[in-house]
């Protein structure tokens, strides 16, 4: 057993919290209360709420059996991406992340549950010519939210580029039993992390390695009881082509 210092503590419980459906109410919650606020920019509200959440939920859950509240604080979307700390306007998108696990942590909550969380180092990704995505490893973001629960997460790997120094471009894992071959064409699409294949499901081509087969094997087979004639058996015949233009008087010449 470990002891995590009080920062990746509460990034970490920040994060099972954020993720957890009985958690939801409270988030919502705690939002209507910061819109109702004047005077800070959405972005400094959503960056309050991604750090004094922990404390308002624990105050809120504690409020709840006392007959005196004091949880009012400010929130923000977790779900929401701002193009600056200007923006007025955030919108929701679906991201992805890309990462190397660092650690592998367990939360016991006093045995009642338990969380399994990865901690890693996220990367920024970008896209090369050919749509391609890479990453450099020494330019890392999200250092705040370093967590991620380990049943969320897909499998792949980092091939290293031979343009750039320390560019890796990502790969996805591809199962050996399945490959998908997608509606893109290009050499950019990326191959995804799935379960096996099932056979009456994904029916599979027949491979063509260029043989011809003789054989049929859509008729009964016909068997002849004959013994195929030897070299040996078959006639010997020389036949000598007769010249045409062939003159006999040359020979009385010669003689």
């Amino acid at each position: 057993m470990i002891s995590l210092d009080q920062k990746s503590l509460k990034q970490a419980h920040r994060y099972i919290l954020f993720n957890c459906d009985d958690v939801q109410q409270y988030i919502r919650e705690h939002e209507d209360i910061v819109n109702s606020h004047t005077g800070k920019r959405k972005w400094s509200k959503a960056k309050s709420h991604s750090n004094d959440f922990i404390e308002w939920f624990h105050t809120r859950m504690r409020d709840g059996r006392c007959k005196t509240q004091n949880s009012g604080v400010t929130v923000e979307a977790i779900t929401r991406s701002f193009a600056s700390s200007k923006d007025e306007r955030p919108r929701k998108d679906s991201l992805t992340y890309y990462g190397a696990i660092t650690d592998i942590i367990e939360l016991n909550y006093y045995e009642l549950c338990k969380y399994v969380l990865f901690k890693c180092d996220w990367f920024e990704v970008k896209e090369d010519n050919y749509g391609m995505k890479f990453v450099h490893f020494d330019k890392r973001c999200y250092q705040e939210d370093p967590f991620v629960l380990a049943t969320q997460v897909h499998q792949c790997f980092y091939v290293m580029g031979h343009l750039e120094e320390n560019r890796y471009y990502v790969m996805k894992r591809v199962p050996r039993d399945l490959f998908n071959m997608g509606d893109q064409s290009d050499g950019g699409q990326e191959f995804h992390w799935g379960d096996s294949s099932d056979s009456s499901s994904n029916p599979t081509l027949p491979v063509d390695d260029g043989e011809v087969d003789l054989v049929r094997t859509d008729v009964p087979a016909t068997i002849i009881d004959e013994l195929l004639p030897t070299l040996d058996d078959q006639p010997h015949q020389i036949d000598y082509e007769e010249d045409s233009d062939f003159d006999d008087s040359d020979w009385d010449y010669m003689e």
